[in-house]
This record gives C-alpha cells, structure tokens and sequence, in this order.
C-alpha cells in the first residue's frame, strides 16, 4: 500500500494527512497543555533558585557580619606615642586607659654574610654555581722553564687537587659516568648520579643539648633532634656537576625544607621549621633567618662528620625501603666548606632594637677537622613589656591584655586610650539598613510581580511561528509573577518585619527597639529609614544600646538542671532573630523548591517536574501509537476503495 503522506491513488480525492492532524488535535492539545505545565514548574523552579541564593548569601555573608560584635561595638585605641607601641581594641576591652612600658623588643635569629661571597674557581668569577664555590681550577698561563732557565707560557688550565672538597672532582666524576656507560653499567651509572656530594641539617632548634649526667656529675651532650623540626639539606652529584646547581637553587631548598615526622603535629607547625634563605646576586651576600623571633625558636646548623672507610654510606634517612641514597664521605667537607664560604656571621640586636653584623665569620670548615661534628646555634630573644604593672613576654612583637591587642615599636612607655568608636558605628547602622531595604525589595518584588495570565510559556510550534525579539518579550510577560503570593516569600517578609520591630527585652536601658534608636518604616512594605540624630542621642545616652539590640544572645537557662540554654525570642538581638527567620524559610524552600535549577534534588517540585517529564514521554509514545492507528485506518479505506472502483470498472466495462 501507499506510504505515509502520499494519498488518493484511489480516485477518493480525500487529504489524509490533513484528516489525521484533525484526528490528532485533542491529543495534541492535551500534549501542549503538559508542555506548558512543565515549562511553567522549570521557570518556577529557578525562580525560587535564585531567591535561595540571594537569602542564603544575604545571611550567610552579610547577616554574619552585623552578628560579630566588633560590628556595634567598635573600638579606638588611641596611643600617646606610637613610636614606642600601637593599639588595636576589640569589641570586648573596656572603655580606659592602659599604661604600657616596652623593656625590650623581640628579635629572631639571624645570619649574614660578612663580605663578598668569592668564587674558589678563579675562572668563574660571576658564577653563581655551586661547584665554582667549593671547587675550582687556577686559570690563566701555563709556565715551563727549560734547560737553560729559559721561561715560557701557553693558554691553559692547571688542576689544582687542594681547592677540591668533595669525594670525586667533576673531572673524575664525568669520567668515571662515561666508563659506566661503555660498560651499560646502569645501576652504578645512577647510584653515581645520585650519590650525596654535599649533605648538612638545619633545624628550628639544638640537636643536642648539654645535660648533667646523675652518675659522673659532667656535662655531657645528648641527642635532642626529636623534639625539634629538622631537615636535612643535600646535593647530589648530578645536581652538583650536570644540573650546575646555583646559590638561587640552594635558597630554595632550605625555604621549603620540612620536617617530613611532624607534618600532622600541630605542636611542631606542621613540620615547617620556619628557616629562610636569601641571595643578594648584586652584593653577592646570602642570608639565613628563622621567622619566628624569640629565645626558643633557633637557627641551627649542623655538619656532622662522617664515619666511613668505604667511600659510601647508605643514608639513614632514605625515604623509603630499598631506596638507596648514598652520601659520599666527603659530603660532610663540601658542606662544610660550601657553609664557611658564605661567609655567615651572626646579626646581633641591642636592647633598642639597632642591628650590627659580627665581624668573626663561622668557620665550618676548621670545626670539623677538629671535631667529629661541626655546628652552630643562634637564638632570637624575647620582647618584654609592663602593661598596668603586669609584665608580658612575647617572641612576636605583639602582646595581648583585656581584649587589647600592642604591637611594640621600640623601648620606651606610651599610654593607650581605650574608647567606643561611635562614627563607626554610625556607619555600620546605616549600612544594615542600606543592605536590610536591598533584601526585603528584592522579596517583596518577587511577592507582588503582576501576572499575566494571557501569556503562556509558548510551544515549539508557536516559536516557529514568532521572531526572535517577539519571543523574547513574549516570555517577560510569561515570567512575570512566577513567586506572586507564594506563602514561603510572604512569610519571610512578614517574619523579617516582626523580627525588626519586636523590643528586645534584654536591653538593659531605655533604648529597647530599633524605633527608639532611629529605624522605623517608610512604607507599608517593610522598607525603613534611619533617624542619625536620633540614633546619636542614643549612643550618647547608652553607650551600648545598639549592640544590645542588635546583638543580644536571648539565651536563657533552659530549666533542666544541666545548665543548657535556650534562646528567648524577645529578648534575642535583631541580627540573630533575622538569621534564624532566614534560616527556617531557606529550609522550607529547599524542601519545596530544591536550591538550583536541577529536578533531580528530591524536592517536591523536582519530584513534581520527574513525574510531569515521564507522564509526557509516555503520552508522547501513546500519541505516536494512536497516530498510526490513524494512517493505518485510513490506509485501510484507501484499500477498500480502490477494490470497489476495480470491480464497477469490470461491471461496467470500463465505462
């Protein structure tokens, strides 16, 4: 039989396709109604999306900052003289005056180079490679004499063994690589590239400390290194000679040294030693700091010798089992002599907080040849100030006394006034209610939005048959009220306006509501306005009524013998009572509405717009069926007719 569309074959003169639309009319209408009912869940869904992401970041952000009691309650903190010390006030320190006394000023420990840092290789003056700083050659013209004294030069290089510190020289170590590799020796190629050429340990504190021993009654020198960060610092050849390590690379394997035990001790920070390196490459200085001042946070250095006979050592601290890292037993003199060529020396501070550099460098180098160990300690020293007749230490630079935070500056005394901030204030005041009239517009225009029943979400057949612009200002229309007088809005606003107006029964003075401070309506929608001399007259009379109101607890003893608490709504503080407004009726809208735009969050209009979504698909597989059904009635007649006509032209004759 005929295909679909293709119709009138025999003779009927009947428009199938059109017969089946007419056919299909009420089921497609039908279909377009539920398409409608879903666009129009989606647009509400998103809708009440964004209203959720303004209310939550409105309580979230902004609310929360009017809750921190440093918002009503600011402070000045005003010092007579603040070359010796500054202040900073919480919102908790009391409205006087404090007498401060700086006897000395906190310092941390700190190394510098004396001079010039100066190349051992004569031939690199402005490298800053390693290897040219502990290794070198004599450059310049080679002399022979001959028989007859006669004395002449050639342009090369003369090896000079006693400027080479480390176990192999580069010479040798190039060599002996290239030998390997002839010989596809891999695993001695790489335990030479990896093989430790200079190795030292720096820590946040003394390694060993000196203690008396009960039975001798000597002093004697005991490990200490568990109970501070350390790390140890090493090179390897391939850095060394292939990767031409430089002072830069140095610097940065101290900054970000770490104690790998105590990564998850908090009492140990984390395992970070707070060490920090420089180099100066214009004055060609290097520096060293710990970054934490005071007497218990040190700066040490430690190069201990190591005892080897045969040529290398597996490192104690490899990482893991079977990873072999093996120190050359000479990393201990390339250390040593790679620290004494820094030319380090101590940064001393005097009691008035003036630096001087010690002239006397550390020599690492004449330490441990004669010692089996060579290091050094450097402390910081500790801050001490007398605040109202109390005395305080700190290692920071910083002391904290009744909610009063000092920054020392240098010896000397200072008074510091303590007062309410009142300009602050102010400024915060008119700030909530600039940022409280944003919020509850933005609800009570979504509350009142004009619907326009007339205009529907359209269908894709309407779509085809509008321009671009007309659908787009169709669907304003369709938009508009998607939240008008929804119950969930409606009682935010009403719960915010209560929230705002209720007295606050904790005030402890006459200013008990935010009438009485200067915040009243300016329309009948909950919009509100500031009196600024009226809130003036108010903080003159009552220092803390704002706070009070704003910020009261409400907490109460909850009754229970347990000595729990409960929270009041009268006597709970404006911003608490607002958060918890917000925090009930996010809840009801996410239970509803979900937060985005997605259906799949088990809300119920997500559950509402699944099921529309599968009723559809199963209506639309149904339409499908029935419109078959249609073309397969209609091919039947077709048939039928085409025999009829068939059999009167036979009777007829063909007439």
């Amino acid at each position: 039989m005929s295909a679909r569309g293709i119709y009138g074959l025999s003779g009927s003169g009947m428009d199938i396709d059109s017969l089946v639309k007419v056919g299909m009319l009420s089921k497609q209408n039908e279909y377009d109604k539920m398409y409608k009912s879903l666009t129009k869940d989606q647009w509400k869904k998103e809708a009440y999306a964004n209203t959720y992401s303004t209310l939550s970041t409105y309580r979230s952000s902004t609310l929360y900052d009017y809750r921190m009691s440093a918002t009503f309650q600011p402070r000045n903190a005003d010092s007579s003289d603040t070359t010796v010390a500054t202040a900073v006030a919480n919102a908790n320190a009391a409205a006087m005056t404090h007498t401060i006394q700086v006897t000395s000023m906190a310092t941390n420990a700190y190394l510098q180079s004396t001079s010039e840092i100066k190349n051992n290789n004569e031939n690199a003056s402005a490298s800053i490679y390693l290897k040219d700083l502990i290794n070198g050659t004599k450059a310049g013209k080679v002399k022979t004499t001959d028989s007859d004294g006669n004395v002449t030069e050639v342009d090369g290089f003369v090896s000079d063994p006693d400027k080479t510190v480390t176990g192999i020289s580069e010479t040798d170590y190039k060599a002996q690589l290239e030998a390997y590799a002839k010989a596809n020796d891999q695993d001695a190629y790489q335990d030479l590239q990896n093989r430790v050429a200079i190795s030292f340990t720096i820590s946040s504190g003394d390694l060993y400390k000196e203690e008396n021993d009960p039975v001798t009654g000597q002093t004697k020198k005991v490990y200490n290194g568990d109970n501070v960060n350390k790390a140890t610092i090493t090179i390897t050849y391939k850095e060394l000679f292939e990767n031409n390590v430089t002072m830069n690379d140095l610097v940065s394997k101290i900054n970000n040294a770490t104690d790998s035990r105590h990564k998850d001790a908090e009492e140990f920070n984390n395992g970070r030693l707070g060490i920090n390196a420089s180099y100066d490459a214009t004055n060609k200085s290097f520096s060293l700091y710990q970054s934490q001042g005071g007497k218990e946070n040190k700066l040490y250095i430690s190069v201990p010798g190591i005892d080897n006979t045969s040529g290398a050592i597996k490192d104690s601290n490899a990482d893991a089992v079977g990873s072999y890292k093996f120190v050359d037993s000479k990393a201990d003199d390339a250390a040593a002599a790679l620290l004494t060529r820094l030319n380090l020396a101590a940064v001393k501070t005097d009691a008035s907080g003036n630096k001087t550099l010690d002239t006397t460098a550390i020599n690492f180098t004449s330490a441990l040849a004669s010692s089996d160990n060579a290091d050094y300690s450097l402390a910081g020293t500790d801050g001490e100030a007398i605040i109202d007749g109390k005395k305080y230490t700190t290692t920071s630079g910083k002391v904290s006394a009744s909610n009063v935070t000092y920054t020392l500056k240098k010896l000397g005394t200072s008074t510091v006034s303590v007062s309410q901030d009142t300009d602050k204030i102010i400024e915060n005041v008119k700030k909530f209610v600039e940022d409280y009239n944003k919020i509850i517009d933005d609800l009570n225009t979504k509350y009142s939005e004009k619907q326009y029943s007339d205009y529907q979400p359209l269908t894709e057949s309407q779509e085809k048959a509008m321009t671009q612009d007309q659908i787009t200002k169709w669907n304003e229309k369709a938009k508009s009220g998607l939240l008008y007088r929804d119950n969930t809005i409606g009682k935010i606003i009403s719960n915010m306006r209560q929230a705002l107006y209720t007295p606050v029964a904790s005030a402890s003075g006459t200013y008990n509501s935010m009438m009485s401070i200067g915040i009243t309506s300016s329309n009948d929608k909950g919009h509100i306005k500031l009196d600024e001399e009226k809130l003036k007259k108010a903080l003159a009379a009552e220092p803390n009524s704002v706070a009070e109101i704003m910020n009261s607890s409400g907490d109460v003893d909850a009754g229970l013998g347990d000595g729990s608490t409960k929270t009041e709504y009268s006597r709970q503080g404006i911003t608490g009572r607002l958060n918890d407004v917000l925090t009930r009726g996010l809840k009801e809208m996410k239970t509803y509405a979900g937060t985005t735009s997605q259906a799949e969050d088990a809300s119920s209009l997500g559950d509402l717009i699944m099921k529309l979504k599968e009723k559809m698909s199963t209506f639309k597989t149904q339409m499908t069926a029935f419109e078959n059904a249609l073309y397969s009635k209609y091919d039947a007649m077709e048939t039928a007719i085409q025999k009829l006509s068939t059999t009167m032209g036979y009777i007829t004759g063909g007439q």
